[in-house]
């Protein structure tokens, strides 16, 4: 089993301080959850009552709501995509109808932008996270996840 390791805020600032900056984004998560970050650097929202748990003593992979994966440019889970989304700025890629059903299948779509990580977004609806590389949209969206769209 990996570690948990329950994520003081002095901690946890420069974590989300690099996804504010990245987004533009204000994340007010150290106000409400508290941040647990796995040995396999996976970052977990969970609810600050955690912190009267000893986490040492369970024998858990995971807790909370999987946010991100911490490192190499900070990869959203599709419900951490959703959260920033709600005050991002930048860093969002709008896909059109034939592109998002492309997505949603776990297919890697060509796109133009800047590289780098990015929001994924279909309408009004924020898809999840996506890697944009040399023209192409890196897919991210597990398979257990995906649609099967027509």
């Amino acid at each position: 089993m990996g570690r948990l390791n329950l994520l003081n805020r002095k901690q946890a600032k420069p974590i989300l301080k690099e996804i504010e900056e990245h987004y533009g984004a204000t994340l007010d998560w150290t106000d409400k959850y508290a941040l647990i970050l796995t040995d396999r650097q996976k970052l977990y929202l969970v609810n600050r009552d955690i912190e009267n748990v000893e986490l040492d003593k369970l024998n858990v992979s995971s807790i909370g709501l999987y946010v991100a994966e911490v490192g190499k440019g900070n990869r959203l889970s599709i419900e951490g995509a959703q959260m920033v989304a709600k005050t991002a700025t930048q860093n969002i890629l709008a896909l059109n109808e034939e592109q998002a059903k492309a997505w949603l299948r776990g297919e890697d779509v060509p796109v133009q932008g800047a590289a780098g990580f990015v929001l994924v977004k279909y309408n009004e609806d924020i898809l999840g996270c996506g890697n944009l590389k040399e023209g192409v949209l890196l897919n991210y969206v597990p398979k257990n996840r995906r649609v099967p769209v027509t």
